[in-house]
């Protein structure tokens, strides 16, 4: 089953994949509306991932993710995460 979420109405696919070779728990392309999940982490790590990639591809669709070094951009997305990833519920069922 493919599974897809869509962020700014654009629909990104989202892929389960072994990323542990990469040393990534995930990783977004916004340009190919493609999230990858890492396999080789665990169901709540893969939930709260999925959460902070869609942060960045929110902020690489609005062009936002360009006033910002890379560095500060990962803070900015962990910041939005660990304040709202609780509130809102991400589960299989509901993708």
């Amino acid at each position: 089953m493919e599974m897809t979420i869509e962020i700014l109405g654009n629909t990104f696919k989202i892929m389960y994949v072994d990323l542990s070779k990469e040393d990534l728990c995930g990783d977004c392309d916004v340009n190919k509306r493609l999230i990858r999940i890492s396999t080789a982490i665990s169901a709540e790590e893969q939930v709260s991932t999925l959460f902070h990639e869609c942060i960045h591809a929110a902020l690489g669709l609005a062009g936002i993710n360009n006033l910002f070094s890379e560095e500060i951009e990962e803070a900015v997305v962990c910041c939005i995460e660990n304040a709202f990833h609780k509130s809102v519920k991400l589960t299989p069922k509901s993708l």
